[in-house]
């Protein structure tokens, strides 16, 4: 970016302007040769010599004491903010790709940093913040829920995301034609901070309404009544009331509705004696913390309370803290979010204890099967993603991706059956025609090794046809929308994206919708490759980056 000082009339606006005018860039840098493809008469280049960086020739020009600079463009997003007399006049050149550069012969270390730089890739725009209503999430299409790791809201299981908030909201996005990103913040305290800072669009974390938590956020229409329960160990005597609360110990976790209905019970006259937990510590680990007696006594919701029990009978529900009340669980949005509130509370009302609904409840309030499966899970009984995973590293070392990325893969493809047999023919662990396998020497396919094999290298083959010059997330995505709809196909889109006006090296938001495009016959009519069942990309890429995150 050719950068200037604000407010200059003479400041150039394009590259014909710069004819005998000085440009100061670093020494050693390639601002030099793309300064020199401009082609422009007279343009005096002056290298600064010494070590000086990009955001110390920015303040330069701030402070006046230089006319023009060339600096990259993420240097001047990270420092536009403390230079306010600085100004960009125009790009020099545009997708100059930069890389860490190793020694030749260290390729081990070249391997690990292509890993490291994939996964940080893939994943780099969850640190993005944004706000925009309803609008913001199409805009985005993606809609972003804070949520906490419990058995209740959200958690994965062999890959699979799941839980009871999961799923409703997993429905709402569905409905919207958005693509769900789960965001865990650190702690409970965290949700609303990082809700108001942009970080996420809604929160769903079994988050109980009230008035003093309204007056930071606005809630949707209830989904869900509970009761605050005492929960004691079940060996022990039964807790009849407050009354017999004297000389015991009532854990839990600071910034709770819990915390903030036992003070009221205690400014009430009741002899309570209360403890907070770690503030990132769950219900769930607290119940257990009574289980094993490291905890006297805790409160949980009676909905978190009956997760617990179809799995667990070592703790018991004394009484509610307050009989005669119940209390409402909702979503929660930023104040000015109207359109995506209202968008909430008709979704509420139209599922609430509707089919889905209620197989929802059963699944994880009443079948102890997922309670078993999660417990062992959590225990170390099983391992990893799948029983696959030592297959999945094998190959990815040796093709250069992320594991994870190929477990998210393959449990899209086939749900980690090495049996699975699609209505075309497709077999194995990652779904390969055999036409395909037999091109690159694989016939096997059932077996989860060869299967596992031919189906990531080619994986590995589809990226190897990207250009290289493509950022490695891109390259990522359009390689597993080739996978899965062949690569005349993802060309088509390509190209019919740019002639579009959209970015043909963007999957999210151009790429895709070029694909989308070509499920229309005044498209795909004039496509090189014809028809494409667009939408399967589309939700076979989204789908897959959301396990993968």
């Amino acid at each position: 970016m050719l950068v200037g000082r604000k407010g200059v009339k003479s400041a150039p606006r394009a590259p014909a302007n710069l004819a005998k005018r000085t440009v100061s860039i670093p020494t050693g840098s390639v601002f030099e040769a793309s300064l020199a493809k401009l082609g422009v008469p007279d343009l005096r280049i002056q290298q600064v010599l010494g070590a000086v960086q990009q955001s110390e020739l920015i303040a330069e020009v701030n402070r006046g004491e230089r006319d023009l600079v060339v600096v990259d463009s993420h240097v001047w997003e990270a420092e536009r903010h403390w230079n306010r007399n600085a100004t960009v006049l125009f790009p020099i050149a545009r997708k100059r790709t930069i890389a860490w550069a190793v020694h030749p012969e260290a390729k081990q270390l070249k391997a690990a940093l292509d890993l490291f730089i994939q996964e940080r890739a893939l994943v780099a725009h969850a640190g993005r913040t944004w706000a925009g209503d309803l609008a913001g999430v199409k805009k985005h299409r993606v809609l972003r829920v804070l949520t906490r790791n419990n058995a209740v809201s959200y958690f994965l299981l062999r890959g699979e995301a799941a839980g009871f908030d999961h799923d409703l909201v997993k429905r709402f996005a569905d409905g919207l034609d958005v693509r769900l990103q789960m965001v865990v913040p650190p702690s409970h305290a965290d949700l609303v901070p990082w809700l108001l800072q942009g970080k996420g669009d809604v929160i769903a974390a079994s988050y109980t309404v009230s008035p003093e938590r309204g007056k930071h956020v606005a809630f949707s229409v209830p989904y869900l009544e509970i009761q605050e329960l005492l929960l004691q160990r079940a060996s022990e005597p039964l807790l009849k009331s407050v009354d017999d609360l004297r000389g015991r110990r009532i854990r839990v976790r600071p910034g709770s509705s819990y915390l903030a209905t036992l003070e009221r019970l205690r400014a009430r006259g009741a002899h309570l004696t209360i403890e907070l937990a770690r503030p990132d510590e769950e219900t769930e680990q607290l119940i257990a913390g009574v289980a094993s007696g490291e905890v006297d006594l805790t409160v949980a919701d009676s909905h978190i309370y009956q997760a617990e029990r179809v799995w667990r009978t070592d703790i018991v529900a004394a009484f509610p803290l307050d009989p005669g009340e119940k209390k409402q669980l909702a979503f929660a949005v930023r104040p000015a979010d109207r359109e995506l509130k209202a968008a909430l509370d008709r979704f509420v009302r139209q599922a609430y204890k509707g089919l889905e609904y209620n197989l929802a409840w059963r699944r994880y309030f009443e079948d102890g099967r997922i309670a078993t499966e999660v417990r062992a899970q959590d225990a170390g009984t099983l391992q990893g993603l799948s029983s696959w995973d030592p297959l999945f590293r094998k190959y990815a070392e040796r093709y250069g991706f992320d594991w994870r990325l190929l477990a998210a893969q393959a449990y899209q493809e086939s749900r980690f059956d090495p049996q699975a047999r699609s209505l075309a023919g497709a077999l194995g662990l990652f779904q390969v025609l055999p036409r395909t396998a037999k091109e690159m020497g694989f016939v096997r396919l059932e077996d989860p090794e060869e299967g596992a094999h031919a189906g990531i290298k080619h994986l590995s083959r589809m990226a190897d046809r990207l250009e290289t010059t493509l950022p490695v997330q891109q390259r990522m995505r359009f390689a597993l929308a080739a996978y899965n709809c062949g690569w005349g196909h993802l060309a088509d889109a390509r190209q019919l994206a740019r002639a579009k006006a959209l970015d043909p090296d963007k999957w999210f938001k151009n790429v895709e919708r070029a694909m989308l495009l070509l499920q229309r016959p005044e498209y795909y009519a004039r496509a090189r490759h014809g028809y494409v069942r667009g939408t399967e990309p589309v939700r076979y890429v989204s789908e897959i980056q959301t396990r993968y995150e």
